[in-house]
């Protein structure tokens, strides 16, 4: 199998990353998802779901460097709507792609059901979760508790 990403001074080890609805033998740059999602942004395509109904604000790249500083290791909440559900998994493969633009990054299996809840909405929020913050680690896990108000 061959890939069609090469050396470049932002990418000194090529890779491939693999495009949602694409075929498994087709590898793609790993930055094309990325040019995709800057042209969408240049275009100021609206989203769909709840984050619609809010301005988008810049970020402030201060604020944005210390809050992904203090995310060492942890536990995230990765939500997202679609259907007219909110949907949500307990993740802790996340870390921040770059300051400018201000970007995140999560892995997701392809096997999870969230994988595809995350294709189709297109959109998705992340909670960094705190120590006493622990039941809702769990119910996003999958163990959940009748008493915890989500």
């Amino acid at each position: 199998m061959r890939t069609d990403s090469k050396a470049t001074p932002r990418n000194v080890w090529p890779s491939m990353t693999w495009t949602v609805g694409r075929s498994r033998t087709l590898p793609t740059r790993a930055h094309s998802a990325t040019t995709r999602c800057a042209k969408a942004a240049e275009k100021n395509l609206p989203s769909a779901g709840p984050m619609a109904d809010r301005d988008a604000s810049p970020i402030d790249p201060t604020l944005f460097r210390e809050v992904m500083g203090s995310f060492a290791t942890g536990v995230t909440v990765i939500t997202t709507a679609t259907r007219g559900e909110v949907r949500g998994m307990t993740a802790n493969a996340f870390m921040s792609g770059s300051l400018a633009p201000p970007l995140c990054v999560i892995s997701v299996a392809r096997a999870a059901r969230m994988h595809g809840f995350l294709a189709e909405a297109g959109h998705f929020g992340i909670s960094i979760l705190s120590q006493h913050q622990q039941p809702l680690s769990a119910h996003f896990a999958g163990q959940t508790d009748a008493d915890l108000k989500v």
